[in-house]
C-alpha cells in the first residue's frame, strides 16, 4: 500500500504544475512530500486515510534536526498542508489532519498595532525571498523590518509611513445570495468578457451564474450551474479592471465565494487551500445614470 501514498504525491505535485505554480516552488514541495511519504510510512501509515495530526506534528518536529529543515520548516509545512487538504478537498480523506497546525515557528504580539507601508515596495522585497529562505518580520518605532535568513542573512527595513486614521468598518450587508465558483473559470470569464467592454455584469437565478457584457462592436456571456439554493435573481454590474485586479490573487485559492444582490457590493472571498486565512474584497457596483 505504499504506492497509494506516492501515487497520491505524484497526483498532487501534477496538479500543482497544472496551476502553473512556479518550477523552484512545486520541486521543493516534491522533496518535502518524499520526504513525509517516507516518514509516515516508516511509522507503519501506509494509507492516506490512516494520516493523522500526530504523524503531521511529529513528522515536522522530526525535520527540524534534520539538515537545513530550520530555514525550510515553513516551506514543509506549507507542502504538507496543501497536500492534506487536497487531499481532503478531493474526498480521498474526511478530515484534513493538518488543520489547526500553524505556520509560525514563533509570534509574538503582546498588544494590536497598525503597520502602514508601501505595499509596492513590500512586494518588491517579498519577490528577492529564496525557496529555502526562513522569514522573519518585525517593526522598530519606523521601520518593517523584514529578514530572510538562508544561505546568507539579509535584511530589508520599509519605512512606516505615518498615517492617524481609524480602520473603516466594512458596511454591514445582506446579500440575498452566495454561492462558489472555480477560480479560474472567473479568471477566464474576465479575460472573455474584456473582449467587448470594460464592465461585467454578473446575474445568478435558481441554476446558474451568468458573467456576460455588451459592447459596442459585439456580446459575450459566460455559464455556470453552480449548484446551490438561490431563492432570489439578482443582478448586477462592475468594473471589469477592477475585477480583473481582485482575481490577481490567482495562487490563494481554488474556489471563490460569491456574495451578490442586486446593485449591491460584490464580496469576493478567498480561502487559502490550507485553512490558514482568507482573503476578502468587496466591490461597489457600477450605476448606469439614466438620461
Amino acid at each position: 500500500m505504499t504506492e497509494n501514498i506516492s501515487e497520491y504525491v505524484d497526483l498532487y505535485i501534477e496538479y500543482l504544475r497544472s496551476r502553473e505554480t512556479p518550477d523552484n516552488t512545486w520541486i521543493n514541495y516534491r522533496v518535502d512530500l518524499r520526504l513525509f511519504r517516507n516518514y509516515v510510512v516508516g511509522q507503519g501509515i501506509t494509507d492516506v486515510a490512516d494520516i493523522d495530526t500526530r504523524a503531521v506534528r511529529i513528522f515536522l518536529d522530526s525535520m527540524l534536526g534534520y539538515g537545513d529543515a530550520k530555514s525550510s520548516a515553513a516551506r514543509r509545512l506549507s507542502a504538507v498542508k496543501g497536500f492534506t487538504a487536497w487531499l481532503t478537498e478531493d474526498g480521498k480523506i474526511a478530515r484534513d489532519p493538518s488543520v489547526g497546525i500553524k505556520g509560525f515557528d514563533k509570534y509574538v504580539c503582546d498588544e494590536p498595532e497598525k503597520i502602514n507601508i508601501d505595499t509596492d515596495e513590500f512586494m518588491r522585497v517579498l519577490k528577492r525571498s529564496k525557496a529555502n529562505d526562513r522569514v522573519l518580520m518585525a517593526v522598530d518605532e519606523g521601520n518593517f523590518i523584514i529578514t530572510f535568513e538562508g544561505e546568507a542573512t539579509r535584511t530589508f527595513k520599509i519605512r512606516l509611513i505615518d498615517i492617524e486614521y481609524d480602520n473603516p468598518a466594512p458596511p454591514q450587508l445582506q446579500h440575498p445570495t452566495k454561492f462558489e465558483v472555480p477560480f479560474t473559470l472567473l479568471k477566464d470569464s474576465i479575460n472573455d468578457i474584456e473582449i467587448f467592454s470594460d464592465k461585467i455584469c454578473f446575474e445568478v437565478d435558481s441554476t446558474k451564474f451568468t458573467a456576460s457584457a455588451d459592447g459596442e462592436f459585439g456580446d459575450a456571456s459566460v455559464e455556470y450551474l453552480h449548484g446551490e439554493e438561490i431563492s432570489e435573481d439578482v443582478k448586477s454590474s462592475f468594473s471589469l479592471d477592477k475585477i480583473r485586479e481582485m482575481l490577481k490573487a490567482d495562487k490563494f485559492s481554488d474556489v471563490a465565494e460569491i456574495s451578490l444582490g442586486t446593485d449591491m457590493p460584490l464580496s469576493l472571498t478567498l480561502k487559502m487551500v490550507t485553512g490558514d486565512g482568507r482573503l476578502s474584497f468587496l466591490l461597489a457596483p457600477r450605476l448606469e445614470s439614466e438620461d
